[in-house]
């Protein structure tokens, strides 16, 4: 996938949607079945990479369009963050130490690496919502909160997790317009009892 502005602005827009869609789903399965030690730098990573991929279906993988927006400025810098660098360095040494081979990451030793948090212990509070958290459905949630972003919306986990869910059982269209994908989007949020204003 791409990891900068400039791998961004030399590939066409199919070009652009297999790589993230081939990134992503890759990811799904690693943070899916990642040792708790590492879901949490993986997750980050994953989140990273579907804000992007969303705000270039909203634009039907116009890569140059993306590329003159706002978001495209704040989601690059957050791909190219030290957060990020030390999530995908805390990924590689996990990978080097298990697997016992050396994978190029973007951090020198695992000197640099900090302690991440623990996932975000689900809300349960919410009883009108019929799909629970559990453990290993941070990567969900962070598809529901990225699409309640859209919005200017906070969701609780369980309203997250809900929306991620929906989005993960649906396929999205690149052909959709952005009139369609706001449809979707609300369709999303209001199918978990969301309000959308």
């Amino acid at each position: 996938m791409a990891t900068s502005t400039g791998d961004l602005s030399t590939i066409s827009a199919s070009d652009a949607r297999d790589a993230f869609e081939a990134g992503i789903s890759e990811m799904a399965v690693l943070v899916e079945s990642a040792p708790a030690s590492i879901e949490p730098s993986l997750t980050a990573i994953d989140v990273a990479y579907r804000t992007v991929q969303l705000e270039l279906i909203s634009l039907n993988w116009d890569t140059i369009e993306y590329l003159s927006t706002t978001a495209a400025k704040s989601q690059m810098a957050r791909i190219a963050s030290q957060d990020l660098a030390q999530a995908i360095a805390k990924v590689g040494v996990d990978a080097s130490s298990r697997c016992k081979f050396d994978l190029e990451f973007n951090a020198e030793t695992s000197d640099t690496l900090v302690t991440l948090p623990q996932p975000v212990v689900p809300d349960v509070s919410q009883p009108d919502i019929t799909v629970e958290p559990t453990e290993g459905d941070s990567a969900v949630i962070a598809i529901g909160l990225v699409i309640a972003e859209r919005y200017g919306l906070s969701l609780s986990d369980s309203e997250a997790l809900c929306a991620g869910t929906r989005f993960n059982s649906t396929t999205v269209d690149g052909t959709m317009d952005e009139t369609e994908l706001d449809i979707f989007y609300r369709g999303i949020l209001i199918g978990c009892g969301v309000v959308v204003p």
